[in-house]
Parts: C-alpha cells; sequence; structure tokens
C-alpha cells in the first residue's frame, strides 16, 4: 500500500490488508513477472516505495535483489518485519519518506550540487494500487517526480493501477449489488475469497473502497480512479522514456477497453 499518510491506519487494519493479499494466492497469480522485468532491465538495486505488509520485498529479497523498503505506517512495517523474519530475512528501511519529499530529503536523490548527477536505484516499485491513495493531481505529479529523481537514468518505475475505466463504466450496475457485481477475478494481488474490497462509492474524482473480513474488521479508503491514458501520459511528461502497459501481467498494446483487475506500467527514466 502506500507510503504516504493514509486514511485508514491501525493494528487491525494492517492484520486486514495483510489478510486481504493471501502471499500464496498473490504468488500464483503474479507468478515471476516482475522479478522477470528486472532481470531483464538488469536491475540489482530496488527500492520499494510502498513496502505495505512487505510482500514485494521480502519476495525480491528472497530472489536475490538488493532492496531498500519505505513506509510510513508503523503497524504496516510492523507487520512486514513479521513476514520477514518468518522467511529469515531482515529487511532494510528508509526513516519513512512520502514520494514528494524523495528529491528534497532523501539521500537516494540526485543533488547536483553535492556531486551526485543521477539517482541511486536501478528499479522503483510502486505498488499494490498505491499512487491511487494520493487524490490531489499536483501531488501525484510530485510523487511521480520524486520517484523518477531516485533513480538512475535508464531506471526502472514499476507502477500499478486498478482498471478504474472499467469500474467507472460499470458504475450503475456495481453500485446496485456491489459485492455481487463488482466485476473482478480475485486472482491478483487482493486474492483471498475470505475478504472483500469493493467500491460503495464511484465518482469521476474519487472512488470509495470498503474492505472488510469475516472477523468484522473493516475500513473504508478513498482513491483516485486513474484512467490508464492518464497515468500513462502523466508518466511520459514527468521524464520516463518509454511506458509500456501490461494488463494483468499481461502486455496491453490497446488503447481503452480492456476488462483486466490490473494494469501495471513499466517506465525507463531518460
Amino acid at each position: 500500500m502506500a507510503n504516504m499518510k493514509r486514511n485508514f491506519s491501525g493494528p487491525d487494519i494492517a492484520d486486514l490488508f495483510d489478510e486481504v493479499i493471501d502471499w500464496d494466492r498473490r504468488k500464483e497469480g503474479e507468478g515471476d513477472f516482475f522479478t522477470d522485468l528486472l532481470r531483464r532491465h538488469n536491475c540489482q538495486k530496488v527500492f520499494d516505495s510502498a513496502a505495505g505488509v512487505g510482500y514485494d520485498s521480502v519476495q525480491l529479497q528472497l530472489s536475490g535483489f538488493s532492496v531498500i523498503s519505505n513506509e510510513i505506517d508503523p503497524f504496516f512495517q510492523e507487520k512486514a518485519d513479521k513476514h520477514a523474519r518468518e522467511h529469515d530475512i531482515k529487511l532494510k528501511w528508509t526513516e519513512g519518506f512520502s514520494w514528494t519529499e524523495l528529491q528534497y530529503k532523501s539521500q537516494y536523490s540526485a543533488k547536483p550540487q553535492y556531486g551526485k548527477h543521477d539517482g541511486w536505484f536501478d528499479a522503483v516499485l510502486c505498488t499494490g494500487n498505491s499512487l491511487a491513495l494520493e487524490l490531489n493531481p499536483a501531488n501525484q505529479r510530485e510523487s511521480i517526480i520524486g520517484l523518477h529523481s531516485i533513480l538512475k537514468t535508464g531506471g526502472l518505475l514499476i507502477i500499478d493501477s486498478r482498471n478504474y475505466e472499467r469500474i467507472l463504466w460499470e458504475r450503475t450496475r456495481i453500485l446496485e449489488d456491489p459485492k455481487k457485481n463488482f466485476p473482478f477475478t480475485g486472482r491478483y494481488y487482493y486474492t483471498n475469497p475470505s475478504v472483500t474490497d469493493v467500491p460503495v462509492e464511484i465518482h469521476q474524482d474519487r472512488v470509495i473502497f470498503e474492505a472488510a473480513n469475516n472477523k468484522g474488521v473493516s475500513a473504508r479508503f478513498e482513491l483516485y480512479p486513474f484512467k490508464m491514458l492518464e497515468l500513462f501520459y502523466l508518466l511520459k511528461t514527468c521524464g520516463f522514456l518509454n511506458v509500456q502497459v501490461y494488463e494483468d501481467f499481461k502486455p496491453f498494446y490497446g488503447i481503452t477497453g480492456s476488462e483486466c483487475d490490473f494494469f501495471q506500467y513499466a517506465a525507463i527514466k531518460k
């Protein structure tokens, strides 16, 4: 999840979002997509900008990558450390940067005044639909610029987003009965069938999701509904030269009309 101030927090919420992922099912859904992509681009040093409960950080360390993890919510960070211990590894944490701070406050960004003309990392991850938690378009842009600043020239940003276009298109039908009508396969990212995660409000500039388990724990959170081309062009205008789009981990060459659950974007820094 995101590394900015949340509209949900607490130990029960961290447990809920750990539960909704279901690590084994998520691994089955995405396979080796991320590790294969990183190796194809000769990446070794990786910054997990939205570590959440630690899934990507743990998986990448286990696959031999050098990973720095970033997360400001202490409950999510505690959960991530627990998973790392279960896999006999230790996560390396930042002090907890928001994305908009990265270019100014982190030691990883390019700072020509100190003789540093390039970022630190071969790759940056921003997964789990995390950027959508930033509702302000100006801050979205500053966040992408911050992630850009810590990448080496030619480095790779991997970012993802729900298929909000489909949610907007099917708004009326979904809201008639969200649990029944929300078009989500449950194969990717949020894969636990015993936890619901559905939109309960749908607007052009925000969507409110509610996650709930069978123990009575629930959380509502607001998300910005990025359209596919909107995020594509945001990346292009923030200094990323080549942007390859995937739909549920397969190459996507269309403009609109996808029925996927999630889009993934692989963007190369100029």
